[in-house]
């Protein structure tokens, strides 16, 4: 089995634990913090270290995170750690937030522009991606420059690309097959 085979496979046996006992919103909270404090502090990445023992990690993190997490999280932890996974924690989080939308009904989007939205396209928007996807939406609007123009969507794990740059690549494309 690939690592990140076991790692939604970890991320789904906590999803189950966490619906059993009604904690869904608050372990997708903590696991959220968790994974972007080891991004953003190096001190805590020091944990993940491979050469650090199964052990000494497992008695760190406990010290660390006994009053700041919740006992299910703190324990899950630590299965990973002694399972050597706690380098999956990000994929875990991720995996973990997807499980809950989709039990929740609700989606991630992600609305990419080159230029700030007008106030006035962001309803539009939000009401055509709606009747699309039936779900809630979660929405993240942001910009990239490097699209050119136009609106990329990312929702969920589809992308919808409208932007100058996905349409001049889709062209260079054809015309490559075409010779």
């Amino acid at each position: 089995m690939s690592d990140l085979k076991a790692a939604l496979r970890y991320s789904r046996a906590l999803f189950a634990a966490a619906q059993r006992r009604d904690r869904v919103g608050r372990v997708r909270l903590e696991l959220s913090c968790l994974a972007r404090a080891l991004q953003r502090l190096p001190e805590l990445r020091t944990l993940w270290h491979a050469r650090l023992p199964a052990g000494r990690k497992k008695a760190a993190v406990e010290a660390i995170f006994k009053d700041r997490l919740s006992p299910l999280v703190l324990q899950f932890l630590s299965v990973l750690v002694m399972h050597r996974r706690e380098k999956y924690l990000a994929y875990i989080a991720r995996s973990f937030a997807t499980l809950s939308r989709r039990a929740e009904k609700r989606q991630e989007l992600e609305v990419v522009t080159a230029l700030p939205l007008p106030g006035d396209l962001q309803p539009v928007i939000l009401k055509t991606v709606t009747g699309m996807t039936g779900a809630e939406l979660e929405v993240q609007f942001s910009m990239d420059p490097g699209i050119l123009g136009g609106v990329l969507l990312k929702i969920g794990d589809r992308v919808i690309d409208a932007s100058i740059n996905g349409r001049l690549k889709r062209l260079r494309a054809e015309l490559q097959r075409g010779f």
